[in-house]
């Protein structure tokens, strides 16, 4: 057998490591983790991103068919209260335009505030599958 050159050894006693240092790295204890608790917390960590973001597009839902019921039926008492101007008569009454104004405006009004009440219940309760949303009222 033939000896190690002694600059060999000298690099290996210096390159290798202690007990201490092997369990320790800058003072902290050494973790370890095997595939299967990795592939547990990575599927936990999947669940909870996909109920919160289907709790955000449920809120961002609810919020916009709020605004928009809002909108409509701001729309709907203009155009009962003849504050709209468009084709109103001189006598003061209300036109057959802004009545059909008024009764288009308040179905829209209804249809985004049930579509309001339906993305709010799906906000809560994120384990029910909801029907797609129904069309819109048709325009006369």
């Amino acid at each position: 057998m033939v000896p190690a050159a002694p600059w060999l050894v000298r690099a290996v006693r210096v390159c290798t490591m202690s007990e201490t240092s092997k369990r320790r790295w800058f003072g902290l204890p050494r973790l370890r983790f095997r595939i299967r608790t990795l592939l547990a917390v990575v599927a936990l960590v999947a669940l909870v991103l996909g109920v919160l973001r289907h709790v955000y597009v449920a809120q961002m839902g609810a919020l916009v068919h709020y605004v928009q019921a809002g909108a409509y039926g701001q729309a709907a008492r203009c155009a009962h209260n003849n504050v709209a101007w468009i084709n109103f008569q001189v006598d003061g009454f209300p036109s057959e335009r802004n009545r059909k104004l008024e009764v288009r405006y308040a179905a829209l009004q209804l249809y985004h505030q049930k579509l309001s009440e339906k993305y709010e219940l799906a906000v809560w309760r994120p384990w029910i599958l909801y029907d797609r949303d129904p069309p819109p009222p048709e325009s006369d």
